[in-house]
């Protein structure tokens, strides 16, 4: 996706919503802190693992269970104030129900914050 692609898709930021990142056998809590339909910046304590591209985030997105989306790590950095890392994700082979709870959950935000402006 290019960088003119990546921002056509309109992004809520800031996001924040806590989940868990898993990956290789690991688990690591972790925020979502700008999301849209295509992708999410995540705020986590330590960095992934070394060499793992591919994870899954599990996070709670509205009400029913946690919704599981398959995500490539797209890019990692630490975080400004030196204090954890900032990873970008992109999310990939989605199945339909997480892509539909996904959407459902971008529009949500989307409608509320437009109520309140």
């Amino acid at each position: 996706m290019t960088r003119q692609e990546k921002r056509a898709v309109r992004r809520i930021a800031p996001f924040v919503v806590r989940c868990q990142v898993v990956c290789g056998g690991y688990r690591m809590a972790a925020y979502i802190t700008d999301l849209s339909t295509s992708g999410a910046r995540l705020a986590l304590d330590q960095s992934l693992p070394e060499g793992l591209a591919r994870l899954d985030l599990v996070v709670r997105l509205g009400s029913g269970p946690a919704a599981h989306l398959s995500a490539d790590a797209k890019w990692s950095r630490p975080r400004a104030n030196g204090k954890g890392f900032m990873v970008g994700v992109r999310f990939v082979d989605l199945s339909r129900d997480a892509r539909e709870r996904l959407e459902t959950a971008v529009d949500a935000f989307r409608a509320n914050a437009a109520r309140l402006a």
